[in-house]
C-alpha cells in the first residue's frame, strides 16, 4: 500500500519554524534528523561538492545509475522552476503535494522542538525524508551540497552510508563563509570526504585546490580517484578522429 499524505499546506505562508539567511553548522540539522527518526541513514548516498559542475555531475551520474536499473533519488539546490523540483525520485521531480506535506511535517517538528532550523536545513531534511519514504525503495541518492561542504547541512551521512564523495572544480566562491583563498575553500569542500572512503576529484584549474583536497583525504585515510579531461572525437568513415 502506498504512502498517504496530509492535505497540501499553503506554500506561500511564512514558516515560523525556519530561520532565513545562511548559518553553517551541523548541530541543528543533526538534531532535526534525529527527531525525524534519522531518514538520512536509510538510503546510500553519493555526495557532490565543488564550485563548478555540481549540477551537471549529479544529473549525468543519476542518469547513468538509472540506466543501470537502479532506483535513484536526487537533491539539487537551488531549484530550477518550482521549489519541489529540487528533489527527484525515480527520475522525476517529486509531486508538489507530497513535497509540501513532508516539508510541513519537518517544519512542525523544528518549531515544536525549538530546533530553529534554517530554511535550507528544513529543505535538506525534507529531501532525506522523501528519499526514506520513496516507493519503490531507492537504491541510491545523489546529493549536491548547498554551500561549501564540511558544515553544509547535507554533510550528515556517515561513512558507512556514503558510497562516494565527489569534488568538482574548485574556485573562489562564497569567500565570506568559506575562506579567502582557493586552497582554504577547497579544504572546506573536501570536508565531505569520509574516513576510509573514496573521493573522485575533478580536474582542477588551481593546483592549490588539488593539493588541499589530497591533504584532507590523506588525513581521513580516504582514497582519491583523479578524473581525467573529457574529450570528444569526430567520427569519419568509421574511424575516430581527435
Amino acid at each position: 500500500m502506498g504512502a498517504s499524505f496530509a492535505p497540501l499546506p499553503d506554500p506561500s505562508a511564512a514558516s515560523p519554524s525556519s530561520m532565513p539567511g545562511i548559518s553553517l553548522g551541523l548541530a541543528r540539522i543533526n538534531r532535526l534528523l534525529h527527531l525525524l527518526k534519522s531518514p538520512h541513514l536509510v538510503t546510500p548516498v553519493v555526495h557532490i561538492s565543488g564550485t563548478n559542475g555540481k549540477g551537471s555531475v549529479s544529473a549525468y551520474l543519476s542518469s547513468i545509475l538509472a540506466h543501470s536499473r537502479l532506483s535513484v533519488g536526487r537533491f539539487n539546490s537551488p531549484h530550477l522552476v518550482d521549489e519541489w523540483d529540487c528533489v527527484q525520485l525515480h527520475g522525476s521531480a517529486v509531486d508538489s503535494q507530497q513535497f509540501y506535506s513532508v516539508k510541513h511535517e519537518v517544519e512542525q517538528v523544528s518549531q515544536r522542538e525549538g530546533v530553529g532550523a534554517t530554511s535550507f536545513e528544513v529543505l535538506t531534511a525534507t529531501a532525506f525524508a522523501l528519499f526514506a519514504r520513496a516507493q519503490p525503495k531507492l537504491d541510491v541518492a545523489v546529493v549536491e551540497v548547498g554551500m561549501g561542504g564540511a558544515e553544509d547541512a547535507t554533510n550528515v551521512v556517515p561513512a558507512d552510508r556514503t558510497l562516494l564523495s565527489i569534488v568538482t572544480s574548485v574556485d573562489l566562491d562564497h569567500q565570506k563563509f568559506l575562506g579567502d583563498t582557493v586552497g582554504e575553500i577547497a579544504r572546506v569542500k573536501a570536508g565531505i570526504a569520509r574516513e576510509g572512503g573514496d573521493v573522485v576529484l575533478s580536474v582542477q584549474a588551481h593546483d592549490e585546490a588539488r593539493r588541499a583536497v589530497l591533504g584532507v583525504a590523506a588525513e581521513r585515510g580516504a582514497t582519491v580517484w583523479q578524473a581525467g579531461e573529457a574529450t570528444l572525437s569526430r567520427v569519419e568513415d568509421g574511424a575516430s578522429t581527435p
